[in-house]
């Protein structure tokens, strides 16, 4: 059965591809210029589903807890990230965005929204549904 190979292998040349492409779009980002890559993800992750814990933001963004200390004392360093005590405990130390962070967020944000707009303008509307559809069932998994 060749196309048992091929279709996996074909699959996974499309996803490098795509990688490849954001990878040199990377640099047309204006944010990325402020940030690294680890950055970014915690400014995002941060800015969508938190304010978090230090743990809990490691976990979150599949860090080891020493390495997401780094990656935010210097993002609080350079007034994106803040330390907040939690008003529910005390003894809990919340990261949360400052007004920088919102606004370094925000813009990327609106980056990966246009690099995705331009993506799917290669396909017509019915086959861009379709593609969105089959990619969230195939990344359902991922999320659980």
């Amino acid at each position: 059965m060749p196309d048992s190979k091929a279709l996996p292998d074909r699959f996974y040349r499309c996803l490098q591809a795509l990688l490849d492409e954001g990878l040199l779009r990377r640099s047309q980002d204006v944010t990325l210029k402020m940030l690294s890559a680890p950055e970014s993800i915690v400014v995002d992750t941060v800015g969508t589903r938190g304010p978090f814990s230090m743990s809990g933001l490691a976990k979150a963004c599949g860090s080891l807890p020493n390495t997401m200390t780094g990656i935010v004392d210097r993002l609080v360093r350079r007034g994106v990230l803040q330390r907040l005590l939690s008003a529910e405990d005390r003894r809990l130390v919340l990261v949360s965005l400052t007004d920088l962070g919102r606004q370094l967020q925000a813009n990327h944000q609106q980056f990966l929204h246009e690099y995705a707009e331009r993506l799917l303008k290669r396909l017509e509307r019915n086959e861009q549904k379709d593609l969105v559809n089959l990619l969230e069932r195939v990344t359902v998994s991922t999320r659980e």
